[in-house]
């Protein structure tokens, strides 16, 4: 215990030429007007691909099925099997949330690696994460630990330790009455405790059962015995009467209203928001069992949009669909993330020796100095909508995990809070990708989408030696500027970059060919949501200055500069 370890550890990666032999990665970077020091380094990459390893066995594990598990989720299919394990890990999640405190902030109070891979989803979404922290009193002491997951080497090992001590196993069976291995605990947590929005008295929901009206179940609806049904609508409707009540602190502000692109708590205009909420007649309530009369989050969304733009109306109704101590629904912030790490995996950069050979540590460092230059691409054309590729998007999730440092660092070198929805329409996600190629060929002379195979004779360190001397430098970030040998190493995977052109204009790729064996590694510079084998594949990250995304849409990220 625990059983999702990786078989062999991951080699450390050692700051210093030893392993880049032909080329070193810059000790600062130039971003727009801006000097900073590396935002991630190769290190703190690698201890994220060591995590997402091990929520990828995890998840392998689960699809396969358990004895430990109840009958009903034996019989599920995989994807929805992983579905109901990532509901449960939510249910462990919450309960640690609120028996953590700031005053105990010991490695012992960690979690197991479910909640881990939880409290991870959640991170990449900054904007929720931070608010959230902040109003919510529950939350409060999450932040303390942020620290954590700051995913440098050390920090992994000491978040998921091949063999937990036992004051780390008591603590959390102590504080949240399951067992600490997430398989004990999916055979033994079987119910959730609600509350009736409609008469108050407590109740038991279970996760599953044969209707297919359980808690973790898409059709969730319990029936009281006041009559009242029960479901995740009215328990949503309900924590936002008790919102509209509140009138304590921080909990009496809105969620989704705190947090902009130019302040990530900004009181006043949530104050506003507040004022407004209070003068619509149909949410004239004098009890929490008063909010039944509007009847589901649609109509909520309908009432809200009469005092405040659709956007921010959008953005406070997605906040109330259930009645966890969260903004976000982090089941589906889990299983968004299921479609990038599995390309990570498809490109084996998760497996743990991948990184032992120097050329292949020199992708880490590459896909470094394009963060920095996509950092640099928001700073300057702050009205935009950009997609990265798969390489920039590691960086980009591996840079939020640190939280705070994260939005910090977005302000001092962006100008303002960049945040990150996952849930992009595929359509508006092709046209973004255009839009990014053409502003990042502009702005710093070389294409964006390109292999980062090296052709024949020449190794990833002498190519970087060599185009890092030019011009590149004057306009930003050291990024690979274009050369002779370009639409070689282009045309030596052809199949792959043709797969990404026919996506980016929204039609599904042709059944071709590969014509190298690095093809699959060729997808980690594709943009992050359109390499891979289907247009429909979802779960890549955009950025985004002032648009926000429709709840119905599918699952791609996106980066929200203004929400407002």
């Amino acid at each position: 215990m625990p059983i999702y370890t990786s078989a062999s550890p991951m080699p450390p990666l050692h700051e210093s030429a030893q392993y880049v032999t032909e080329y070193d990665m810059p000790q600062t970077f130039k971003v727009g007007t801006k000097t900073t020091e590396p935002l991630v380094l190769p290190g703190q990459l690698l201890g994220h691909l060591k995590l997402l390893h091990l929520f990828f066995a995890m998840r392998q594990k689960v699809e396969e099925g358990d004895t430990r598990f109840p009958d009903l989720a034996r019989q599920m299919s995989p994807e929805k099997r992983w579905a109901w394990f990532v509901s449960l890990a939510v249910e462990r999640f919450e309960r640690w949330c609120g028996a953590i405190t700031p005053t105990n902030i010991e490695s012992y109070c960690l979690p197991p690696v479910d909640v881990i891979m939880v409290w991870h989803a959640y991170l990449l979404n900054p904007g929720w994460y931070t608010e959230d922290t902040n109003r919510v009193p529950q939350l409060i002491a999450l932040s303390a630990f942020n620290g954590y997951m700051a995913m440098d080497m050390p920090t992994v090992d000491i978040l998921v330790p091949d063999d937990p001590a036992q004051q780390r196993t008591s603590y959390w069976e102590t504080s949240t009455s399951t067992p600490y291995d997430p398989f004990d605990s999916a055979q033994a947590l079987t119910h959730r405790s609600i509350v009736c929005p409609g008469c108050l008295s407590p109740l038991s929901a279970p996760f599953l059962n044969e209707s297919g009206s359980g808690y973790a179940q898409m059709n969730f609806k319990l029936v009281c015995t006041c009559g009242h049904s029960v479901t995740k609508d009215t328990l949503g409707l309900h924590k936002f009467a008790r919102n509209l009540l509140s009138t304590s602190n921080n909990e009496k502000y809105f969620a989704g209203s705190l947090y902009y692109a130019e302040s990530t708590f900004d009181t006043v205009r949530a104050t506003t928001a507040r004022i407004r909420i209070l003068n619509i007649a149909n949410l004239k309530i004098n009890a929490a069992t008063d909010i039944v009369k509007v009847k589901d989050n649609d109509r909520l969304q309908q009432y809200l949009a009469t005092q405040m733009k659709l956007r921010l109306a959008n953005r406070i109704a997605i906040a109330y669909t259930d009645d966890r101590l969260f903004s976000i629904d982090l089941v589906g912030a889990v299983l968004r993330q299921a479609s990038f790490v599995k390309k990570l995996v498809d490109l084996e950069w998760t497996s743990p020796a991948y990184f032992s050979s120097d050329a292949h540590s020199q992708l880490l460092v590459n896909s470094i100095m394009k963060y920095h230059a996509f950092i640099g691409l928001m700073a300057s054309l702050p009205s935009e909508f950009f997609v990265p590729t798969l390489d920039i998007d590691l960086v980009w999730h591996t840079h939020q995990l640190k939280a705070i440092k994260y939005l910090a660092d977005c302000r001092r070198l962006v100008g303002r809070c960049v945040d990150h929805n996952d849930k992009v329409d595929e359509g508006k996600l092709s046209d973004a990708f255009d839009s990014t190629s053409r502003a990042w060929n502009t702005q710093y002379g070389v294409p964006y989408m390109q292999c980062g195979c090296s052709p024949p004779k020449d190794t990833i360190g002498q190519k970087l030696r060599r185009v890092l001397s030019t011009t590149a430098l004057r306009k930003n970030v050291r990024i690979s500027k274009p050369q002779a040998d370009l639409e070689e190493r282009a045309a030596t995977h052809p199949s792959d970059h043709n797969a990404v052109h026919i996506m980016v204009n929204g039609a599904s790729p042709p059944k071709t060919k590969t014509k190298s064996n690095n093809s699959t590694h060729e997808q980690a510079f594709h943009p992050a949501e359109l390499a891979g084998v289907s247009a429909s594949n979802t779960g890549g990250c955009v950025s985004d200055s002032h648009h926000t995304v429709d709840k119905s849409h599918g699952s791609a990220c996106a980066v929200v500069c203004n929400i407002a």
